[in-house]
C-alpha cells in the first residue's frame, strides 16, 4: 500500500511561532445568538417551556425565547434581545423572526434575562433601564446558580 504524505509550508520566520496560552489566559467571549453556557440555555429553555405550558389555553399570548425586539422604526441598531418575553394581546406566529413594537402596537409585557456572573452587572443596570424606557411593564433577572443569587423582579404598573 502506498503512503501519501502532505507537505506543509514552512513558517516564514521563528517569530510566527507562539506558545499556546495557559487555560487562565484564554478569554471565552459570550455570544449574542446562543446560550452563554449549558446552564444558561437550560434555564432559558425551562422558563420558556413553563410559561408556554401555563398560557397554552389562552389565545393571544406570545411567549418567545431569544427574539429580537426592535423599538425604533428604521433603526436596526435600536434593538434588545431578551432571553424570554411574554406579550399579551398579540397573535402567535411560529415563523416570527422579530418583534417590532411599532407593528404590534405595544412593547413586551414581561421580559426575563438569565444572567451569568459575567453579564449580571450589565443586565441589571443597562438592560433593565432599556426595557423600562421602551415601556416593558415587568422585567426580571435570574442569575445562574453558580453566581450565588437567584432572582430579582421589578414590576412597573
Amino acid at each position: 500500500m502506498a503512503s501519501i504524505e502532505t507537505q506543509l509550508p514552512a513558517l516564514k520566520s521563528p517569530s510566527a511561532i507562539a506558545l499556546a496560552p495557559g487555560p487562565d489566559e484564554i478569554e471565552y467571549p459570550e455570544g449574542n445568538w446562543i446560550a452563554q453556557s449549558v446552564e444558561h440555555g437550560n434555564a432559558v429553555q425551562q422558563a420558556t417551556t413553563a410559561l408556554r405550558h401555563y398560557f397554552r389555553e389562552r389565545a393571544g399570548v406570545l411567549v418567545a425565547m431569544e427574539l429580537l425586539v426592535y423599538y425604533q422604526r428604521g433603526n436596526v441598531k435600536a434593538q434588545l434581545q431578551p432571553d424570554l418575553q411574554v406579550v399579551f394581546g398579540v397573535e402567535y406566529r411560529p415563523n416570527r423572526g422579530s418583534y417590532r413594537i411599532w407593528e404590534e402596537g405595544k412593547p413586551p409585557d414581561f421580559v426575563l434575562e438569565v444572567a451569568s456572573p459575567s453579564t449580571a452587572k450589565h443586565d441589571a443596570e443597562h438592560k433593565a433601564r432599556e426595557y423600562a424606557r421602551i415601556g416593558v411593564k415587568c422585567s426580571a433577572e435570574h442569575l445562574t446558580p453558580n453566581a450565588g443569587v437567584v432572582g430579582n423582579v421589578e414590576f412597573k404598573p
